[in-house]
C-alpha cells in the first residue's frame, strides 16, 4: 500500500500541474476559436477536464493514506473527465492525451479499492459470531403468586415483606418483562 500512497501523492501533484497546462492550452484554443470560428465544444471540454484534474489532484492528495470513499470519488472524477475529453476533443487534440492520463488515474484508483478489499480479507467467507447462551426467562416466584391471589391487602403486603431478596428480584424481573411486552 506504500506504493499506492506515493502514487496518489505524485499523481495528485501532476494532476494539479496538468490542470494549469490544460487551462493554458484551452485559453489558446479559445483564441483560435474566436479567430477562425471553430472548436466551440473543445473549449468547454478543455475547461471541464481542467477543473476535474484540479479536483482529482486535490482529492488524491487529501486521501493519500487510503480510503474507499476517496478512491471512489477519484474514479468518478477521472472517469467523467476522460469521457468528456474523449467525446468533445474536436480540434483540441491534446485533450485526448489528458483524457488518457485521467483514465490511468481512474484505473489506479480502482486497483487501490480492489487491493484494499483483498488486504482486509473481504474475499474470505465470514464466520458467524458465536451466539451467547440464552438466559432463562424470569418467572413469577411462588410467594408472589400467593400474594397476588390473596384477597386481603394487609396480608398481601405482609407476604411481599416476607419474601427473600432473590425471590423479590426474580418477581420484579418478571413484572418488568410483562410490562415491556405490553408496551410493544
Amino acid at each position: 500500500m506504500f506504493g499506492l500512497r506515493v502514487w496518489k501523492i505524485v499523481s495528485g501533484i501532476l494532476s494539479i500541474i496538468l490542470c494549469f497546462v490544460v487551462s493554458y492550452q484551452t485559453f489558446f484554443v479559445q483564441i483560435g476559436a474566436i479567430l477562425f470560428g471553430v472548436g466551440g465544444m473543445s473549449i468547454v471540454a478543455g475547461s471541464f477536464v481542467s477543473i476535474m484534474l484540479l479536483v482529482g489532484g486535490i482529492v488524491s492528495l487529501v486521501t493519500n493514506k487510503g480510503s474507499n470513499g476517496g478512491d471512489i470519488a477519484l474514479v468518478i472524477i477521472f472517469l467523467l473527465a476522460a469521457i468528456v475529453g474523449f467525446l468533445f476533443a474536436g480540434i483540441y487534440g491534446d485533450l485526448i492525451v489528458w483524457s488518457i492520463w485521467c483514465l490511468i488515474c481512474m484505473f489506479v484508483s480502482l486497483f487501490s479499492i480492489a487491493l484494499r478489499q483483498v488486504d482486509r480479507g473481504s474475499y474470505k467467507p465470514e464466520t458467524p459470531a458465536p451466539v451467547a447462551p440464552r438466559q432463562p426467562a424470569p418467572t413469577m416466584s411462588e410467594p408472589l403468586k400467593k400474594a397476588v391471589l390473596e384477597k386481603n391487602p394487609k396480608k398481601q403486603e405482609a407476604m411481599v415483606d416476607n419474601m427473600s431478596e432473590e425471590e423479590a428480584k426474580t418477581s420484579l424481573k418478571y413484572i418488568l418483562r410483562v410490562i415491556t411486552k405490553k408496551r410493544t
